[in-house]
């Protein structure tokens, strides 16, 4: 399995970024392969990520928090024949009871070929709490928020709805004062990420 930053995280990632290609024959993520009770804020994940089974575009699982992140990662699953059940998840595969996602976005592309018996979503499984997680359905092509569990919480929306000034007025609960500032025709980014 191939993965951008670290592969477990018990304790907190702060102001950290991915900017590479990955490419893995099994699970690609596009960050940290498993958040276990761990703190991910203030971060994010670029560039593209290649997968013959199961992607995620930043997180695989998640027992822990994630805050304040996005993932701007093109996902592109080849799928092999002789998998059955491959998951493709924009964000995270699966949220686990304990994990909080909030105040975060996905806007990769996601091009998938090969064998069709797949699960594509933003996120595969929730069963914690998501609050403000936004994904661009129209360049995703994802339409679902997550296929076993609550979806409460995550919201598709389209790429003009998301980009330049307009992203403040649909992801209101985002901190444009401290955290988030808009970009003239762009995604949000992290303030910090001008410092």
């Amino acid at each position: 399995s191939s993965f951008g930053f670290v592969y477990a995280n018990y304790g907190e990632i702060v102001n950290s970024y991915t900017d590479m290609e990955i490419d893995a024959s099994l699970e690609a993520t596009g960050f940290v392969r498993s958040n276990i009770n761990g703190i991910i804020e203030l971060s994010f994940s670029v560039g593209a990520t290649f997968s013959s089974y199961n992607i995620a575009g930043f997180v695989r699982n998640n027992s822990g928090e994630i805050r304040n992140v996005y993932s701007r990662r093109d996902l592109e699953l080849e799928i092999d024949d002789y998998r059955e059940d491959s998951k493709i998840a924009g964000f995270v595969i699966s949220n686990e009871d304990k994990g909080v996602i909030e105040n975060s976005y996905f806007v990769g592309s996601v091009d998938i070929s090969g064998n069709s018996d797949f699960s594509k979503a933003a996120i595969i499984e929730n069963l914690g709490t998501i609050d403000s997680l936004y994904w661009d359905m129209e360049r995703s092509g994802l339409n679902d928020a997550v296929i076993n569990g609550n979806p409460e919480g995550a919201t598709g929306l389209t790429t003009a709805q998301m980009t330049g000034p307009a992203a403040e007025q649909n992801m209101p609960e985002f901190n444009w004062v401290n955290i988030w500032r808009t970009t003239e025709d762009g995604y949000p980014v992290l303030r910090w990420e001008e410092e």
